[in-house]
């Protein structure tokens, strides 16, 4: 890919961006030279963190859909993940206590960090913006979170770990889907576009965060029918819109690491969300895996 991501944005519409193009691209060797350059200027610096996929979400459980999926690519592959969450979830629901607002919010962020652990999750980016009230306006949070100030300190991010993946909710107000999950995956778009343009934010040089371009962005879920357990990514899967291309990954995949399937661990992850009153529900004594489809 040639296109700079400023041409890239006037040429891609938003469902062409989420349509995944080509291959995953998760080492070193898919690298050009001048990012080669780049990324062993930052390894000398050992405070330096360099990632493979980066998860962008509104608050502190919206990647849990993705957890047994990114304990595989971390368990098999050495893929390095990461987490930006935007707000701390303050302005959710309590399950199990009294706290609301901040006290609230630094549970939920302790909540997150033990159950991305689990999949080998290590570093976890939060904004620190407000979760208000529930709303199915995009607009709306965008105006709340600060709009363009939010997406810098988001590309900053980006342009300081230099992941080669950007992995999101959807960005469309489909039925149900929250305001805050629709802006987080449209503020994921945009950076994906801009991070690499050399005019976008230019004082992040001067911090030391030179521009970064990623080599794909994907929506979690994809909309389709596929099939179901071991041979379900081997059978492939059929997307509504033919251009679409999706990664399945099988839940059911044994951790050699854990000792256990990825399933049984996500069951665990998922019930470290305790404020969201998940651990109410305990996991079934037979997991039952199923495929995880990111497109």
């Amino acid at each position: 890919m040639t296109k700079t991501a400023a041409t890239r944005s006037l040429a891609m519409s938003r469902r062409g961006v989420l349509q995944a193009v080509g291959t995953i691209g998760l080492g070193a060797a898919l690298m050009t030279p001048a990012e080669h350059a780049l990324a062993s200027a930052h390894a000398q610096d050992p405070d330096s963190v360099k990632l493979n996929v980066l998860f962008i979400g509104a608050h502190p459980d919206d990647e849990n859909g993705s957890l047994a999926t990114l304990g595989q690519w971390n368990e098999y592959h050495g893929v390095e993940a990461g987490v930006i969450t935007i707000t701390r979830g303050e302005g959710g629901g309590n399950a199990v206590g009294l706290e609301e607002g901040p006290p609230l919010g630094r549970l939920r962020e302790a909540e997150e960090r033990t159950a991305v652990g689990r999949a080998g999750v290590r570093h976890v980016f939060n904004l620190d913006e407000v979760d208000f009230y529930y709303t199915a306006s995009a607009p709306l949070s965008r105006e709340v979170w600060g709009g363009d100030a939010l997406l810098g300190r988001i590309i900053r991010v980006i342009r300081a770990t230099r992941p080669e993946i950007i992995l999101t909710m959807n960005p469309s107000a489909v039925e149900g889907n929250h305001g805050n999950h629709q802006q987080a995956a449209m503020y994921a778009v945009e950076a994906y576009l801009k991070a690499g343009d050399p005019s976008v934010f230019p004082e992040h040089v001067d911090e030391g965060f030179a521009p970064w371009t990623p080599r794909r962005i994907l929506r979690v879920g994809a909309n389709g029918e596929g099939a179901t357990g071991a041979d379900a990514v081997k059978k492939g899967f059929v997307p509504t819109i033919d251009a679409d291309l999706v990664f399945g990954a099988w839940d059911g995949t044994y951790s050699e690491r854990e000792g256990r399937r990825w399933s049984a661990v996500r069951d665990d992850s998922v019930h470290d969300y305790v404020t969201q009153g998940w651990h109410l529900r305990p996991p079934p004594r037979v997991t039952r895996p199923k495929s995880q489809w990111t497109g």
